[in-house]
């Protein structure tokens, strides 16, 4: 049996997918490296720093009660039981957060959660099109009889055509 390959011509707009479906698989990557927004940084550094007062304020309160009702509780043993996290957030206040966000916000552009998963999605549907068109092609010349190698990365429901 005779293996035959396609010629230059046959294999053009393969190879035009193929450069297509990288870029669009480096635009993917380049979305999901992105960093978060600065007001979605300052929100997380806020929901950050009002959690830890509040655990703070909450083993306090609970390390107090132990001191009132067992008098062999000591002040390094009422520290301990309070959080670093959560003591430098109680003691500085909104200026532990304004200042981590003033950090992360010199950190560059970044992308809301929303428009990160909107990007995505349409990044993944532009992909899946033209991966089936891509599939669609080696389909046709393998029914000629042509040998064609598929991407190592080439999805596999859509080379079994299970999706």
């Amino acid at each position: 049996m005779l293996i035959r390959r396609p010629t230059q011509e046959q294999m053009q707009p393969i190879d035009a997918l193929r450069v297509q479906i990288a870029e669009l698989k480096a635009q993917v990557r380049q979305t999901k490296a992105l960093p978060p927004s600065a007001d979605e940084i300052a929100e997380r550094v806020s929901a950050i720093g009002s959690h830890g007062t509040d655990e703070v304020r909450r083993k306090a309160l609970r390390a107090n009660l132990l001191a009132e009702n067992f008098h062999a509780v000591t002040a390094f043993q009422t520290l301990s039981a309070m959080s670093p996290a959560g003591m430098v957030a109680l003691c500085l206040g909104d200026a532990f957060a304004k200042g981590l966000a003033a950090l992360c916000a010199d950190a560059g552009a970044g992308i809301t959660s929303a428009d990160r998963k909107q990007r995505l999605e349409t990044l993944a549907a532009e992909l899946d099109s033209m991966e089936r068109k891509e599939e669609s092609l080696l389909a046709a010349l393998e029914c000629d009889g042509l040998i064609v190698r598929r991407r190592p990365d080439a999805r596999p429901e859509i080379v079994l055509g299970t999706s």
